[in-house]
């Protein structure tokens, strides 16, 4: 704690009176020395982005150290540190390249924004990409990136998974804040307005240092407030329809900047019917049920969500604060509590209805974030945050064998309320040497009420501080290192329920009153090696750990959407991991090849457990219990990028996970199985009324997931062909003074064109052997309105 204190101390002192720097740029193309038009300067450490018309300009600043990103469309980004002593001129040659090069930057310092000094793997996706994949769910357009599938239950909600783990063990950051709602859940999908989301980068591989606990597996970093770059106003007009649940969606936002002062509203509504699926039937528990006209009852939904966010800048500091409200009613199939009826399944005409079972969600979120760019080339960010998660799992008391004195549905309703703070300091010593340190903290409580039980009451309490370096130790050697602490409290309410045995009324256990401590360390290095321009390695080594969930140590129910009767354990230890990424990458002006292989030791992994058991309680299904054991979990991602001239583009993709139970020799469950997947794209450019044009169609391959632990289900492969077509319509035009900067842009989106039915492994409705949806058209118009 000490160590901390001096490092904060030494952080965050100023110099007396600040020098202004400059320095004269001027962009070239590297084969031919001609100035680039248009090239962009984006320095990191003052989030200024400069646009250099001409090809040259000046870049002037009272920062003496400088994280500079100097891209142009057709041209490879170039990182460099600039050390401003004394004006000068400097001449920066990019290298040409046939394909489409993203920058990525993590926003508010958290971790390293550079390419060149990260040891971990990161992919962006800005809004345009995201809408090109025509996703029913923001997790479902994470898929197109290497390493990332998704649990889900149906078409409306979905739950990312990186590299075979999911939940607790990936970080989904909101501006720079945890996202708390009820994580543990496969089938509780995330409350974030999918179309509000103007960039998200993820992160494939332990961030336990900077993030915490929760970032074992990942980190999903979500932004949704990029302020503009100049005085003015931006309308964004979204909408949508998808024919396989008769999906209407539709999005309107307003942001702007009026010297000092940023607003950015938006309003979402989402509203669509039972899904339809390519069989006629299913088998249960060996019963042959019906499934009506193809569509499967009780899966239509509507979702609504609203913000609103107002700022304030200043020439160094920008303070913001957002509120958001999400709102989900989503039915679940007639099937997932108790056992399926054929009576209870037909439609009576009506797609649209929402029936019991069903959720309904709220998630209210206030959060505030404030950002000083200090004199001597220090950061210093803090985040603030509430949340309101109210969930309401209902369904009809009698088919639980519960018999109510008053009338009600409410089997369960979840109340979680978080509080949660991060503050992170950034300091640049020199151009090779920068430190970043941090504390986060967070204190939340959970309650429960219903006709059934599952959890008890509990609440949690954490608080962790970290420090992070950065070292470049020549032109092609960059070292990163980092340490972490943290502790957790968990505290839960006994939970008894009478019962009857031998004439006799006993009080039965269900959960017990709980108050147990944890705390850990953490440790991570990574270094960087750029062999040459054409080939980069990295490696990175780190000890992470991960604190056993309230939910894990005290559920005892059936939860419903997943069929099952889970029962938590409350022996449960602090998980341990050592971790080894490795990340190779070979790129020319055609082609680029990233291999990113994993391994994975974990010492007490925390899972849930299928057993042989069925519940005792009335049609519960399935027992699963939580278990600890030692495991190891190995894969590898690879991605190859062929450019084909100027206008056609090659990407195969390929992942792969494998998970074994070192202790009772044997797989461990829900894993995603090995996929294959081909995207050949033609980019037509213009043609006829139609600008920048690209088509490209999907072929997809799932390997059967065989690999599977005792009682859990097989899943056959299978194979899906998908296709997306884009194009603007009247870009760039005015009607008096309002003008359309990009027109508007058309994605259009084919799912499983051959109507297959197939079974996803990591679906909820695999369990009850249900198919995934079938043929999908999908169509999205969007219109930015303002410059």
């Amino acid at each position: 704690m000490k160590f901390f204190f001096l490092l904060l101390f030494v952080f965050l002192g100023t110099q007396l009176y600040a020098q202004q720097y400059a320095i004269q740029i001027e962009v070239r193309d590297e084969d031919n020395n001609e100035l680039i038009l248009g090239a962009k300067v984006h320095s990191i450490d003052e989030d200024k982005i400069a646009v250099f018309t001409n090809g040259a300009g000046r870049f002037t600043s009272d920062l003496r150290y400088h994280h500079v990103h100097i891209y142009a469309a057709g041209f490879e980004m170039k990182e460099l540190d600039l050390d401003l002593q004394r004006d000068t001129l400097l001449v920066v040659f990019l290298h040409p390249t046939s394909l489409e090069m993203r920058e990525t930057v993590i926003e508010h310092a958290l971790i390293s924004n550079s390419e060149r000094t990260s040891s971990v793997s990161v992919t962006s996706m800005n809004r345009e990409e995201m809408l090109q994949n025509n996703p029913s769910s923001f997790a479902e357009t994470l898929e197109s990136i290497p390493g990332v599938t998704t649990n889900n239950v149906g078409v409306g909600i979905a739950r990312p998974v990186i590299r075979g783990l999911a939940g607790t063990r990936i970080y989904v950051a909101d501006m720079g804040l945890r996202q708390e709602g009820q994580q543990w859940g496969n089938d509780h999908g995330l409350e974030l307005d999918q179309y509000g989301i103007e960039r998200v980068e993820v992160i494939r591989g332990p961030a336990t240092i900077v993030y915490g606990p929760d970032a074992m597996a990942g980190v999903i970093h979500i932004l949704n407030d990029i302020w503009p770059e100049a005085n003015g106003l931006k309308i964004d007009l979204l909408s949508g329809y998808k024919t396989n649940n008769n999906n209407w969606h539709h999005s309107v936002g307003i942001k702007g900047l009026k010297n000092n002062f940023y607003f950015n509203a938006r309003f979402s509504q989402k509203q669509y019917q039972d899904m339809r699926v390519p069989i006629d039937s299913f088998t249960y528990l060996t019963f042959n049920l019906p499934i009506y006209e193809r569509r499967l009852k009780n899966t239509a939904g509507l979702e609504r969500n609203a913000s609103l966010t107002l700022g304030y800048k200043t020439a160094r500091s920008k303070f913001w604060i957002r509120g958001s409200y999400y709102h989900l009613n989503q039915g679940l199939f007639s099937g997932a509590i108790g056992v399926p009826n054929a009576y209870g399944l037909g439609h009576e005409n009506d797609f649209k209805n929402i029936e019991l079972p069903s959720q309904r969600v709220g998630h209210f979120k206030l959060d505030a974030h404030h950002i000083t760019r200090l004199k001597n080339n220090t950061l210093w960010a803090t985040d603030l945050g509430y949340q309101r998660n109210d969930r309401l799992e209902q369904s009809l008391a009698h088919l639980h064998g519960v018999v109510l004195d008053f009338p009600s549905d409410t089997a369960h309703r979840f109340v979680l309320e978080t509080y949660q703070f991060r503050t992170t300091i950034k300091r640049t010593l020199s151009n090779q040497t920068k430190l970043n340190v941090g504390a986060t903290g967070l204190y939340q409580t959970n309650k429960h009420s219903g006709f059934e039980f599952l959890l008890p009451n509990f609440s949690t309490l954490e608080f962790g501080i970290y420090a992070f370096a950065e070292q470049v130790l020549s032109e092609r050697w960059n070292l990163n290192f980092g340490l972490r602490t943290d502790y957790a409290r968990v505290e839960s309410e006994q939970k008894k329920r009478a019962v009857i045995q031998q004439g006799q009324v006993l009080d039965q256990e269900l959960a017990p009153a709980l108050n147990r401590n944890f705390a850990n360390w953490a440790a991570q290095i990574g270094l960087n090696f750029e062999i040459t321009h054409h080939h980069i390695l990295k490696f990175n080594v780190a000890r992470a750990y991960r604190f056993p969930r309230a939910v894990e140590l005290t559920m005892n129910g059936v939860h419903h959407g997943t069929f099952r009767h889970e029962i938590g354990n409350p022996d449960l230890q602090t998980e341990t991991a050592y971790q080894l990424d490795v990340l190779y990458e070979y790129h020319t002006d055609t082609r680029v090849l990233t291999i990113t292989p994993f391994a994975n030791y974990y010492n007490n992994f925390i899972y849930l457990r299928p057993t042989g058991q069925f519940s005792p309680l009335p049609d519960a299904g399935q027992m699963f219990r939580y278990a600890q054991h030692d495991a190891v979990l190995s894969g590898a991602e690879v991605m190859f990028q062929q450019a084909l001239g100027k206008q056609f583009n090659f990407t195969t993709k390929a992942q792969y996970v494998h998970a074994y139970n070192l202790s009772l020799g044997r797989n461990l469950p829900f894993i995603p199985p090995l996929e294959l997947s081909l995207e050949p794209e033609w980019k037509m450019g213009d043609w006829k009324f139609m600008k920048k044009m690209f088509v490209k169609p999907i072929v997809n391959y799932v390997f059967a997931q065989n690999l599977v632990d005792i009682n859990e289900k097989a899943t056959p492969g299978f194979l899906l062909l998908n296709a997306d077509i884009g194009f603007q319509v009247l870009s760039d035009k005015s009607l008096g003074k309002v003008h359309f900067p990009q027109g508007m842009l058309v994605n259009l989106g084919f799912r499983n064109i051959l109507n297959t039915p197939y079974l996803k492994h990591l679906s909820r409705y695999r369990l009850l052997e249900i198919t995934e949806p079938g043929f999908n058209f999908m169509v999205t118009v969007r219109v930015p309105i303002g410059g």
